[in-house]
């Protein structure tokens, strides 16, 4: 014997949750694309979103859209004329690069041939000027052309000719590959200049476009919550029917009772034993606490063994027979 009670609650499928929570998220995220996907009109021109296909996304059918920017007729011309710019910038920039390319850096000996001419137009006079002081010099000391001394000083004109000569050839070389350098530096220059040209300007729309957030629903959290709430519910009600099972058997061992209906006034059903008779809240007329109990006129229908006669012909149920107290369960 015992109460009716309702069956625990089922805890949540969490495969079929998180398959739920996947859809919910989506829908998330569609509301939120289509609440900041803005068309933008200006004088430049305009930006529209259309549906241009569909993509398969959590076994759904996703719509696939396409930002179209068309330009004013002014920003069209604006960007014609530049393009035709970047164009013609590229090409001399491919014609530089192509000739650097073919071209390494190299010291032109034609160039350093004239540097060294040009130079030597200003040298040679004032080392023959200063061959002569030499010469003039060794007279007026008395030296004899094939004398020693008179070798010495000319074999130490012949030398400073010689460095002097040297230091300009040098020098005219340094030159020569100071222009070449610069030559080559200039079409380097030339080149990233070019390549790095002005880009094509946007036209203006707008860039604060108000977005909104929606929230995803925490559906995992909302179906935890609810089996959480049912599941203390179920708890709850176990307690009470154990307080009315246990207030059943405290009256069973007086073994029988005044039950009869129309004894009891504030009549409440508030459970079943397993054999679906009714428990009952009550007070008797006559006054008293409230108590729990069986209704004899029910219980003498399924159970007229369970139901005597007392005095004044009002009906007594005996509990032990009417809850099968003390029989044994005979199993398979």
């Amino acid at each position: 014997m015992g109460s009716k009670s309702s069956k625990a609650p089922k805890p949540p499928d969490p495969k079929a949750t998180a398959r739920l929570q996947a859809q919910m998220n989506i829908d998330t995220a569609l509301a939120q694309n289509a609440i900041n996907r803005t068309n933008q009109v200006t004088d430049d021109g305009a930006i529209i979103y259309t549906e241009t296909g569909k993509q398969k996304v959590g076994g759904r059918d996703i719509p696939i859209y396409t930002a179209t920017t068309t330009l004013s007729d002014a920003q069209k011309r604006i960007k014609n004329e530049a393009d035709a710019a970047k164009y013609n910038l590229a090409n001399a920039a491919s014609y530089l690069s192509g000739r650097i390319n073919k071209e390494p850096f190299k010291v032109d000996e034609e160039v350093e041939a004239r540097l060294f001419d040009l130079g030597n137009k200003r040298l040679a006079p004032r080392l023959a000027e200063a061959r002569r002081q030499a010469e003039t010099d060794a007279a007026n000391r008395g030296l004899r052309l094939g004398s020693d001394a008179y070798d010495r000083l000319m074999r130490q004109v012949g030398e400073n000719e010689n460095d002097a000569y040297n230091q300009h050839a040098l020098t005219s070389r340094a030159e020569a590959y100071a222009e070449a350098d610069r030559d080559h530096a200039r079409d380097l220059n030339y080149t990233t200049a070019l390549l790095s040209g002005s880009q094509v300007s946007q036209p203006s729309f707008v860039s604060n476009t108000p977005q909104a957030g929606v929230d995803g629903v925490p559906l995992a959290q909302m179906v935890d919550n609810a089996y959480q709430n049912q599941f203390a519910a179920h708890q709850q009600e176990q307690a009470q029917n154990d307080a009315r099972l246990g207030s059943l058997l405290s009256l069973a061992g007086t073994a029988i009772a005044y039950s009869d209906k129309r004894l009891k006034e504030d009549i409440h059903k508030v459970g079943e034993t397993s054999d679906d008779l009714g428990i009952y809240s009550y007070r008797y007329k006559g006054g008293g606490p409230l108590r729990l109990g069986l209704i004899a006129q029910e219980v003498e229908k399924a159970k007229p063994e369970a139901v005597v006669k007392g005095p004044g012909g009002f009906k007594m149920v005996d509990y032990r027979k009417a809850l099968r107290l003390g029989e044994r369960v005979r199993t398979a």
